[in-house]
């Protein structure tokens, strides 16, 4: 009887592990990648818009050659402004399900005017074939824009799984604060006798999870170069980057945490249990006098 609560207590500290381990897991997911508001800040600290805009002046100037046009016409066409609106629209599309397109006739509008003020300055006629021409190179430009910006139709698809995956992440956590609970109240009734057992049974787990995560930290950190990822273009590599950083970082730091406060709840649970036994003996010792 005594082999099979142990082998129980054993099964519900290695549960309340992978328990606290996913609890910690969707707590870090909700906090980042999941939430609107911290993609925003990640956008500010990794100085996407003004990264972005470098580059977009950039690809625009891959239309400048061919096209024999001036390359000062397209300088200011857009501005950090813009392009962080057009973010903000995405990220809605994205996180919020708004459905929203980015407007880039704006942006078209001030290329043909530039080019028509320009034309009108060197004192030639546009005719109807050259202002079409003029309009085609604007929606060229406007739709290099909304490449660059990563404006796709696939933000409805990226909006679908993440409702599906918010409900899953929601469902968890419930499931597994219930679990916690359940698990705590057998350990509860399994140590019923002996109460300072249930600290040291929590410790351990909060020991091996901790030590789980921090060591998973390292093995990621060893293994994998975060500096080295790439997605679209730099500016959202950077940001992705960043992200990662800033994800683990999270997860050790909560391992160091969890790890710190298994190692006090289990020297805790033993003095406790050291204390008990300490004044078990001299009320034996009374006994027998």
């Amino acid at each position: 009887m005594k082999l099979a609560i142990k082998i129980l207590k054993a099964v519900l500290v290695l549960v309340l592990t992978a328990v606290i381990i996913g609890i910690v897991t969707i707590k870090v997911a909700s906090s980042t990648i999941l939430d609107e508001a911290y993609a925003h800040k990640m956008l500010q600290t990794s100085k996407y818009y003004d990264n972005l805009h470098e580059e977009i002046k950039s690809a625009f100037e891959n239309y400048i050659g061919p096209s024999g046009i001036d390359e000062i016409i397209l300088d200011d066409v857009c501005s950090v402004e813009d392009i962080q609106k057009d973010t903000e629209t995405i990220l809605g599309n994205i996180y919020e399900g708004t459905d929203k397109k980015v407007n880039t006739d704006e942006i078209k509008k001030r290329i043909i005017d530039k080019i028509n003020q320009k034309v009108k300055e060197q004192e030639e006629i546009i005719t109807d074939k050259m202002q079409a021409s003029i309009n085609k190179f604007a929606e060229t430009v406007a739709d290099e824009y909304i490449s660059t910006i990563s404006h796709t139709e696939y933000e409805e698809k990226i909006n679908e799984a993440y409702k599906k995956i918010t409900k899953i992440v929601e469902f968890s956590q419930k499931a597994l604060f219930i679990a916690v609970a359940v698990i705590f109240i057998l350990l509860v009734a399994l140590n019923i006798k002996k109460i300072y057992y249930i600290a040291s049974n929590i410790g351990i787990a909060l020991l091996s999870s901790g030590t789980f995560i921090t060591a998973t930290y390292y093995i990621i950190n060893s293994k994998v170069k975060v500096s080295q990822f790439k997605i679209l273009n730099n500016s959202i590599s950077l940001v992705l980057q960043n992200i990662v950083t800033d994800i683990l970082n999270m997860f050790v730091n909560i391992g160091w945490i969890l790890l710190a406060i298994g190692i006090v709840a289990i020297i805790v649970g033993n003095i406790i249990k050291i204390i008990n036994t300490e004044e078990g003996k001299k009320k034996e010792r009374k006994w027998k006098n």
